[in-house]
């Protein structure tokens, strides 16, 4: 397995790559569809939820499989903005408490 990030364009970047035996192309499509496996076991939710939350945030996955090659997984988020000085902190109504 060989894992990677990069920056682009307001953008991180994660890809995992494997050499195992890929998938084919009707697996490849509907592997982001809440309970379909191809496993005996398990429900088939991981790759439903890793979508939701991705996209969640403004993100993308994506997919590259060739069988017998291999799959890839890349995951772009938006870059967010820098977090703010200690001293602003209080400004944001989530970082307060009740005194």
């Amino acid at each position: 397995i060989a894992i990677s990030t990069a920056a682009e364009e307001g953008r991180v970047l994660l890809r995992t790559r494997d050499t195992g035996k890929g998938m084919p192309e009707e697996v490849k499509a509907k592997i982001f569809e809440p309970y379909f496996s191809t496993k005996k076991s398990g429900m088939g939710l991981g790759l439903a939820i890793v979508k939701r939350v991705i996209d969640e945030h403004g993100g993308t996955i994506s997919v590259e499989s060739r069988e017998g090659q291999g799959t890839s997984f890349t995951i772009a988020l938006p870059v967010s903005p820098a977090t703010p000085p200690a001293d602003q902190a209080h400004e944001n109504p989530l970082l307060e408490t009740s005194e």
